[in-house]
């Protein structure tokens, strides 16, 4: 029986909910809101939203669960890096976790084959590149 993509994000942690909400993410705009920024400006505490018919809908916890980024308290992503565009970080990081996850096949292999890299911000789920802050 082949794999799909359901099953093999039902893996990662991501409700049926979830998977239903990714389908509507891929190609939207994303939001996000920076809520603290250490004082070394080594670690930043973020919440990333998507514009949905006019609403902003939470994905910290998608994006949590595929990326493996883990959470404060209040649900922010903890983020940690500096010296680039760290929203651009996140947003590239889950789009590279989420190639395996549709097509079933090692990143490792997705790279090699080119089958991913410059291509992934407009084949997969969010433009890391189209991004707005609040």
């Amino acid at each position: 029986m082949k794999e799909t993509f359901k099953t093999r994000a039902s893996k990662k942690g991501i409700s049926e909910y979830d998977f239903k909400l990714l389908k509507q993410i891929k190609g939207k705009r994303i939001v996000c809101k920076i809520a603290s920024v250490s004082r070394s400006g080594m670690t930043r505490k973020m919440s990333f939203y998507v514009l949905i018919k006019n609403e902003l809908v939470y994905i910290n916890h998608i994006i949590s669960a595929v990326a493996g980024y883990n959470r404060d308290k209040n649900h922010n992503l903890i983020v940690g890096g500096c010296g680039m565009d760290m929203i651009f970080s996140v947003l590239s990081n889950f789009n590279y976790a989420m190639a395996p996850l549709v097509t079933g096949k090692d990143l490792t292999v997705l790279l090699k084959t080119k089958e991913c890299g410059e291509h992934i911000y407009d084949v997969y789920y969010i433009n890391a590149n189209n991004y707005k802050m609040i």
